[in-house]
């Protein structure tokens, strides 16, 4: 949403969140980077069959519950990014 509306125009087929955001123009502090490429690694660790093993191994609810609370950050600063 961010990219199409800074840009007017649609997102390019990329599942690399960083990517998207310096696409968008973003300033991203170094954590905020570091989040992005963690959400984009579960993307890509859940897609493959050969890393979904470690990867749901990973999924404890303690290290579940810490990264959506995270995503929960990225989301409201992402939509304030709409404004």
């Amino acid at each position: 949403a961010v990219f199409t509306r800074k840009l007017a125009a649609h997102a390019p087929p990329v599942h690399n969140l960083v990517r998207l955001a310096r696409l968008s123009h973003l300033e991203l502090s170094p954590e905020r980077e570091e989040s992005l490429m963690v959400i984009t690694a579960f993307n890509l660790e859940a897609r493959y069959p050969d890393m979904q093993r470690s990867f749901r191994s990973q999924c404890t609810p303690e290290f579940t519950i810490g990264q959506m609370s995270v995503i929960k950050e990225l989301v409201v600063w992402l939509q304030s990014q709409l404004v």
